[in-house]
C-alpha cells in the first residue's frame, strides 16, 4: 500500500497538471464536506471525509516535496468544536497555496527554460549520434 502510494505521489510530481488535479479534487471534496456539514447531512459528510481521507497521504506526499518548510498537519481537519466553516479552512486554504505554488512553478519554468543539460550531436562519434536517436 505504501509502495502504491509512493508511485503515485511520484507520478504526480513528474506532471504538474497531474499534482494540480489531485490537489484541485482535494480542495472539492473539503469544500463540499463543508457545504454536508452546515447542512447537517451527516450521510454525505461521512462519505465526503472518506474520500478526504483516501486522498490524504497523497496530498501529504505531494506537500512535503514542494513545500517542506508547511507542517503537514495543515490538511487535517480542525476540531470539530469549531464551526463547519472555521473546520475546513485550514485544509481548503493549503490547497491554494500548494496550487499557488505550483502554477507559479510552472510559471517561472516557461520563462527560464529546463535546467537540463544541452549537449550538441554535431561533435558525437557516428555510432554514438545513431544508438542515441531512438533516446
Amino acid at each position: 500500500m505504501q509502495g502504491d502510494i509512493e508511485m503515485t505521489i511520484d507520478r504526480k510530481l513528474q506532471d504538474p497538471s497531474e499534482a494540480l488535479k489531485a490537489i484541485k479534487e482535494f480542495r472539492q471534496l473539503n469544500v463540499d464536506a463543508e457545504t454536508a456539514d452546515k447542512n447537517r447531512d451527516e450521510s454525505a459528510k461521512r462519505i465526503l471525509l472518506a474520500q478526504i481521507t483516501q486522498l490524504k497521504p497523497v496530498l501529504q506526499g505531494i506537500m512535503e516535496q514542494i513545500d517542506p518548510d508547511t507542517n503537514i498537519d495543515r490538511l487535517n481537519h480542525s476540531p470539530s468544536i469549531l464551526s463547519p466553516s472555521a473546520r475546513y479552512s485550514t485544509p481548503i486554504n493549503q490547497c491554494y497555496r500548494l496550487i499557488g505554488i505550483i502554477e507559479n512553478d510552472s510559471r517561472l519554468q516557461q520563462i527560464i527554460g529546463s535546467h537540463e543539460p544541452f549537449l550538441s550531436s554535431s561533435g558525437l562519434a557516428t555510432d554514438v549520434t545513431e544508438a542515441a536517436t531512438s533516446y
